[in-house]
């Protein structure tokens, strides 16, 4: 009798291939459950910053002011981002945005309408990095501590992100919210409409584009899909500004295929701008350290923010003591330019006053105030009310008269010397200031040059100043 040895079973091969399949496959859910869960955590990443960011820009479309917070510090420039945050992904994005020169203001959270963002709440900290920041002029929002998706930090609603997302737009075609005069459905959003700083938002579907149209002149600007915060003034050809300035408006329109499907007349304001400078006098106080002028504007004015730097600084090589800071800035404009990036910032109070304090040897300082609209004005204001001027009052034979006129604090020393060749110095008077203004005769005896130099050194609070008149002893 054969005895049959085989047995049934599975074999070990089958048994390996078996687990191998199984391995294959739940590595492939745990991945695809992976993948899953990373485009979740990147759509309501996108979903937080991009209701941050409508909620700014419908604030400010509906209140023309950025939504601060009543902090001292609530503007930053490029370079104050920098210090706080200098990962190369932030600037990276600022810089993909076009933000590089833009001012950056906190926003405050409360001041919005929204309550499921749990990010950017540290707004009234000085120097945090858990806040939200809008960019000026483009609206574009950063969030400076950023948020960490697979080891790479995201900051801003740059390609960095949506690119890195299947998010397409958390908005639907219909449901678009009503901003100010904007009816339900727009989708072009003036932001403002001020001759100077024309802005406007156009959300654009696949394949359409933008018209800028005038009274007899069209433009089509590049844009994109989505939201486009057009710089119109910076857009427009001479030509269309003078035809706005005589029309006093313009179309902006959203065409696909060269037919129109959306147009919006926009009326423009060609007011200079809505702030001033008030006429009274300014306030100058005098202190240890530093000197204080506080200046008013008028009322109504709508100031958005103030900065200043040195004008003119004592300098002891120049002929009238003073010298200009920046003498590459020989024109308003680069002054202004310069101002706007680089100055220090100041506030105003809410009676409209502003104070700034300096060191003792500023003399003037160049300030600029910006309105909501982005008007500029600028002044010169004087911080340093020292003053001291000597000038011919006579001459007898060879002996001269002289006026010295000193505007100084009461009790300041004043030292006075004349030179021949304007190096060398001889002692004439030394007194002190008994009141603010005044004025006293020297006497100067035995001068034979046409030309002599009088040297008036005042003395504040330690402090030395020194003012140098070149006189004319013909008479």
């Amino acid at each position: 009798m054969m005895l049959n040895n085989k047995r049934k079973g599975v074999s070990l091969v089958v048994l390996l291939i078996t687990i191998i399949i199984l391995i294959i496959l739940s590595t492939t859910v745990i991945l695809n459950s992976d993948d899953s869960r990373i485009v979740a955590r990147k759509t309501s990443l996108v979903a937080d910053y991009s209701t941050v960011q409508d909620a700014v820009r419908s604030y400010y479309v509906l209140n023309g002011s950025m939504p601060t917070p009543d902090v001292e510090k609530k503007v930053y420039t490029y370079e104050e981002i920098v210090s706080l945050n200098s990962d190369d992904r932030l600037l990276a994005e600022i810089s993909s945005m076009n933000d590089d020169s833009a001012s950056f203001y906190i926003v405050d959270l409360s001041l919005l309408d929204i309550s499921n963002v749990k990010m950017g709440l540290e707004y009234e900290e000085a120097g945090s990095k858990d806040v939200f920041v809008v960019s000026s002029p483009n609206l574009n929002i950063y969030y400076l501590k950023g948020e960490r998706l697979e080891g790479v930090l995201y900051y801003s609603l740059s390609s960095a992100l949506t690119s890195a997302t299947e998010y397409t737009d958390i908005l639907e075609d219909d449901s678009y919210v009503e901003i100010g005069s904007v009816t339900k459905g727009s989708r072009i959003n003036v932001i403002n409409s001020n001759i100077l700083n024309l802005r406007a938002v156009v959300k654009l579907e696949q394949s359409e584009e933008v018209e800028i149209r005038t009274t007899n002149n069209s433009i089509f600007p590049e844009v994109s899909v989505g939201d486009n915060i057009l710089i119109i003034t910076n857009l427009l050809t001479d030509a269309q500004l003078e035809e706005i300035k005589t029309s006093g408006s313009f179309d902006l329109k959203i065409k696909k295929s060269g037919n129109v499907i959306e147009t919006k007349n926009i009326t423009v304001s060609t007011n200079a701008s809505s702030i001033a400078f008030s006429s009274e006098a300014d306030i100058v106080k005098y202190y240890t350290n530093e000197n204080t002028v506080t200046f008013s504007f008028e009322e109504g004015s709508k100031v958005e923010y103030i900065k200043y730097e040195k004008y003119n600084v004592f300098d002891a090589n120049e002929v009238n003591g003073y010298a200009l800071y920046k003498p590459e800035l020989d024109t308003e404009t680069k002054w202004v330019d310069y101002v706007k990036s680089y100055g220090k910032q100041a506030f105003a109070s809410s009676n409209l006053k502003c104070t700034i304090s300096v060191d003792k040897s500023v003399k003037d300082i160049f300030v600029i105030a910006v309105d909501s609209s982005g008007n500029v004005i600028k002044t010169v204001k004087n911080v340093c009310n020292f003053n001291a001027k000597s000038s011919l009052l006579n001459k007898a034979q060879n002996d001269l008269k002289i006026t010295n006129n000193i505007v100084a604090p009461i009790s300041s020393l004043v030292n006075v010397k004349y030179s021949l060749d304007g190096i060398n110095y001889i002692d004439l008077d030394e007194y002190t200031v008994s009141n603010a203004a005044q004025s006293k005769e020297l006497l100067i005896e035995d001068i034979y040059q046409d030309t002599i130099y009088v040297k008036t050194i005042l003395t504040v609070s330690g402090d030395n100043y020194e003012f140098i008149d070149k006189i004319n002893t013909k008479m």
